[in-house]
């Protein structure tokens, strides 16, 4: 099954301690892990994501404190120490009732890395079972449990996706735990109280369509690409002044360090956010007609031309949730300067009129294509050397 090489990719040589479930959707998937997971007043600690599809079923489900009595609870911050002041707040705020921590990382939808080690040692400190969404992540960008340290896993792993890059499981959903009778988890405990395979999965999936088995065997590779994907248009784009860039592939980023520690490779996520937005105290300078055909033009892009050869670009979405001039990419693993020539051609349309010099301050085509050049070789070493040596195949 689909379910158990998934299992072993995430876990490892850890693998035996645990058991996975399959569902026909995420959404299935959720909702039967909230329904074997929570009781009335608990709280649920989440990792503040905008996009995040665990909070945002919970508040679907479970809409305020009078349905069910689930009362959901967001800490700001991706480090142990940010989750420490938002776990002390939910505390105070609900005293003696039991919490339950849920964490998406990486997380929509400028990709950041949560210290999921970090976070799951302090949350298992206080006694609290951890939760985590690793749809975004795939088995392979940020394996949680692989840890030798078991206070530094979650207690139950969700993943699936209808993303390019998911887990290969076409929109379906799976939820690893632990096996009963294996060392008991650190928290309240998924298995230990009670749920079986039975009471837990009403529609398991019993083995997933070829297409689907024939995806996750090159998904290791189009993460590779599309992490290379990822790293160049985020520096192509960071280079510009007037472009901030939200992503754990920023130069500048506080969060780069994180995920050179915690993912495969140092890879980044698919995902990452750029907008137009002044520095504090500066005044906005681009005018929102100019922005609203920059989206339009990106969305239409009359100039592109089909590339057979292209593979998945990506996408671009604006969201206007996060800031006025936010928008959204997702990373494909095709050629990523196809998609910052979509990029260019629209700003070249819209944005250069109305502020003279912009393109200028982008860096030449033929740096973009070193820069293509040396993040596709430096990854692709990285790669290469972290595959096992022959004589540790031969032992």
């Amino acid at each position: 099954m689909l379910a158990h090489s998934l299992l072993e990719i995430e876990a490892g040589p850890r693998a035996e301690e645990y058991r996975a479930w399959g569902w026909p959707s995420i959404t299935a998937a959720l909702d039967a892990t909230f329904a074997a997971v929570l009781r009335p007043d608990d709280v649920v600690l989440a990792s503040a994501s905008p996009h995040g599809l665990g909070p945002s079923r919970l508040a679907q489900r479970f809409s305020g404190d009078a349905d069910g009595g689930i009362r959901l609870r967001f800490f700001e911050g991706v480090t142990a120490a940010a989750f420490g002041v938002g776990l002390e707040r939910a505390q105070a705020e609900a005293p003696g009732a039991r919490l339950l921590v849920w964490l998406e990382s990486p997380c929509r939808p400028h990709g950041y890395v949560l210290d999921l080690p970090g976070i799951c040692q302090a949350a298992h400190a206080s006694g609290h079972t951890v939760l985590c969404d690793r749809s975004l992540g795939t088995p392979f960008l940020q394996p949680t449990l692989r840890r030798a340290d078991p206070r530094e896993r979650p207690d139950l792993v969700i993943q699936g996706s209808a993303e390019p890059h998911g887990a290969g499981l076409s929109g379906a959903g799976l939820v690893i735990a632990r096996r009963p009778g294996a060392e008991p988890a650190i928290g309240s405990g998924f298995l230990a109280g009670g749920a079986t395979s039975d009471e837990l999965a009403t529609a398991v999936m019993p083995g997933p369509p070829e297409e689907a088995r024939a995806a996750l065997r090159g998904l290791e590779l189009r993460l590779l690409e599309s992490g290379v994907g990822t790293m160049v248009l985020v520096r192509a784009l960071a280079a510009h002044r007037l472009i901030r860039v939200q992503s754990s592939a920023a130069p500048a980023d506080p969060n780069l360090e994180l995920a050179r520690r915690l993912t495969f490779l140092g890879l980044p996520a698919p995902f990452f956010s750029f907008d137009f937005e002044p520095a504090p105290g500066e005044a906005r300078w681009l005018d929102p007609a100019a922005f609203a055909r920059f989206v339009a033009l990106l969305q239409a892009d009359p100039t592109a031309r089909p590339n057979p050869d292209a593979g998945a670009t990506g996408a671009l979405r604006h969201d206007p949730g996060i800031t006025p001039t936010t928008i959204c990419v997702a990373t494909g693993d095709g050629d990523p300067r196809l998609l910052l020539l979509k990029l260019l051609r629209a700003a070249q349309l819209a944005i250069e009129p109305v502020r003279p010099g912009f393109m200028r301050l982008f860096p030449r085509l033929d740096a973009i294509d070193r820069l293509y050049e040396r993040a596709y070789l430096a990854v692709h070493h990285r790669y290469i050397r972290s595959r096992r040596t022959l004589a540790a195949l031969a032992a």
